[in-house]
């Protein structure tokens, strides 16, 4: 199964690009992304190429404040079901999440 995921791919440009989404692994939940909050340094990365002293390496995700629906869970998993709701705090940046294809 494939992603459709909006990359900053430079300084104020944006592509759609389809990569491959792998299955949870053990302790894992696959969640649908449905919305995506942004920040203050998301908004620094797309303007300005960087947060203070940090420069962006191109490409990347903006938006580490995820929010959607349980698809799929890893093996171990408790707790969460598929059709569960989830949400991340943006005190864990998550690097590897993508929205599902078609979202």
């Amino acid at each position: 199964m494939n992603a459709r995921v909006a990359e900053l791919s430079g300084l104020r440009q944006f592509r759609l690009v389809d990569a491959p989404l792998p299955d949870p692994g053990p302790g894992e939940v696959q969640v649908r992304i449905d919305a995506v909050g942004i920040c203050g340094s998301d908004l620094h990365s797309y303007a300005e190429g960087g947060v203070g002293d940090t420069p962006c390496q191109y490409p990347m995700v903006l938006g580490h404040e995820p929010a959607g629906m349980v698809v799929k869970t890893g093996k171990g998993v408790t707790g969460w079901n598929v059709g569960d709701r989830a949400a991340s705090s943006a005190a864990r940046v998550i690097t590897t999440c993508a929205p599902i294809s078609g979202s």
